[in-house]
């Protein structure tokens, strides 16, 4: 059946934007690291169009006519630009709001999860905690010059989590583990070759005998007045962290933390598909009919989903699933 790209706008609440000045979306999904983000392209060939605010609300779903709408994701206006030569206005949107990426300087207390919860409530979100999470002593980490998501981001780099703000929710989660915000095992989604436009799969250098290479992590040693090494892994290359840490559990963790992103890393698999708007940062993945030196598991790290006049088309990155 041939399906017809659909799509909805709300801004500020409001869903009476004019569909026919759209000429594409396009919408970002990370896991992690990256915020989520969301760029919009609208004719403005009368200059009669009404712009929305700077942090404007905007909330994308996409889908088909045939099938119905899902929400991709909410986002707040960052930028508008205008292309005076096209007539074109392009709105860029974050999933951060300015708040989100203001700068302090402050020292945090308690742990992990009490941080993520006086976030959560700072941003009117829903904190989304995965509980197993080694916990960390916030006063070794301070706040310098940072803001609180780039705060957050460099504390889940130390426990190979991720986190970022997902639709209402602030999530801090293990990085790749194929689950949901909210912590709940997500099913596999399947992928047959047949359906997919373009692939290609990289395989980066490793050690014959399996090794991903060696993580040094440094780390001081008050009671003895000395600075220690701690290292994981087997093999070249040697990859040594700068963050000195204030005992040798932290590095431990960071230095594993570390040596996990490099294993996920290695393998990749990319492809591009009509519109799914099922598939989305942190699911399992099921490959069929492909060529058998590719693995069939996968963690889906990126999605991007582009939607304009030229059709609906999702494009994927993947590390690697197995283990």
């Amino acid at each position: 059946m041939e399906l017809t790209p659909d799509f909805s706008l709300s801004i500020n609440g409001s869903s009476t934007f004019p569909k026919e000045r759209v000429i594409s979306i396009r919408t970002t999904d990370e896991a992690g690291i990256v915020s989520d983000s969301c760029e919009i392209e609208l004719d403005d060939f009368d200059t009669a169009l009404q712009f929305p605010n700077t942090e404007a609300k905007v909330v994308v779903s996409l889908g088909y006519k045939e099938t119905g709408l899902t929400q991709i994701g909410t986002y707040f206006v960052r930028e508008i630009s205008i292309d005076g030569a096209r007539h074109i206005v392009r709105i860029q949107c974050n999933a951060a709001s300015k708040a989100m990426r203001s700068q302090k300087t402050k020292t945090n207390n308690g742990g992990l999860k009490d941080l993520v919860n006086e976030m959560s409530s700072n941003f009117d979100l829903e904190p989304a905690f995965e509980d197993g999470l080694e916990e960390i002593n916030l006063e070794n980490y301070p706040q310098f010059s940072e803001s609180d998501m780039s705060y957050l981001t460099r504390l889940a780099h130390t426990r190979s989590a991720v986190t970022k703000p997902v639709n209402g929710h602030l999530v801090f989660t293990n990085a790749a583990n194929g689950k949901s915000v909210t912590g709940l095992q997500l099913p596999a989604k399947y992928i047959d070759a047949q359906d997919v436009s373009n692939y290609s799969c990289s395989f980066k250098e490793t050690e014959s005998n399996g090794g991903t290479g060696i993580v040094s992590a440094d780390w001081y040693d008050a009671e003895n007045a000395q600075y220690m090494t701690v290292t994981v892994g087997s093999g070249e290359p040697v990859t040594q962290l700068k963050e000195c840490f204030s005992s040798e559990r932290y590095a431990m963790a960071a230095a594993n933390a570390a040596l996990k992103r490099i294993s996920k890393s290695n393998v990749t698999f990319r492809f591009s598909i009509a519109g799914r708007t099922d598939l989305f940062a942190e699911s399992p993945l099921v490959l069929r009919g492909f060529n058998p030196k590719i693995p069939t598991k996968w963690i889906i790290n990126r999605v991007e989903h582009a939607l304009s006049t030229n059709g609906f088309v999702t494009s994927v990155d993947c590390c690697n699933g197995e283990g």
